[in-house]
């Protein structure tokens, strides 16, 4: 939620694309990553890159279901996002998501992704790392007030390029969202 957070405040309205985007603009990339690596061919927690897209875009597609209808829900029992997400991403979840209840916003729609791409498998001594780069459209939502008017800015931007960390969780083969950020080339969503 907490793109929409910081975009949303800076034209005059509070929380609306981080609910649907996930990640902080000004936290920059997520730790320990370049845009240019190359991913590993192998992983000792994944026989294949292939194996590693499918969890982090599984473990991805549960996340962007759950932060649209928390969202939807104006905040509400933000919780329930906890089984995608690392500890320390819930908090910030859950910060994002007060936020929301305190000004009396959610979203209508449904935000959607494309181009999911693997960035990056690698081996830590706690399993595995995974990083991917995600085009999210939130083309078909809009921001209501408490009493239903819409208040989307109009200057809002459709699609949102992110770049995405994963870590494995127990077992090893299910990953948690770690960190999301505005990916470094947002052309690629074009």
């Amino acid at each position: 939620m907490r793109f929409f957070v910081r975009v949303a405040a800076a034209v005059t309205t509070t929380v609306f694309v981080a609910t649907l985007v996930g990640c902080t603009p000004d936290e920059g990339p997520p730790a320990a990553t370049t845009a240019g690596t190359q991913p590993t061919t192998t992983s000792a927690v994944f026989k294949t890159e292939a194996e590693a897209l499918n969890a982090a875009r599984k473990t991805y597609d549960g996340y962007n279901r759950t932060t649209d209808a928390i969202a939807r829900d104006g905040g509400t029992d933000p919780n329930r996002v906890a089984k995608w997400v690392t500890a320390g991403w819930l908090d910030v979840e859950l910060t994002d998501a007060a936020a929301m209840r305190k000004s009396g916003e959610r979203i209508t729609g449904q935000s959607s992704y494309f181009r999911f791409e693997l960035q990056r498998v690698l081996n830590t001594q706690d399993g595995v790392e995974v990083g991917a780069y995600v085009c999210v459209d939130i083309s078909d939502t809009r921001l209501v007030n408490k009493s239903g008017k819409d208040i989307t800015p109009q200057d809002r931007g459709d699609v949102y390029a992110l770049e995405l960390q994963f870590v494995s969780a127990k077992p090893p083969t299910t990953l948690l969202l770690e960190r999301s950020a505005p990916w470094t080339d947002p052309s690629r969503c074009v």
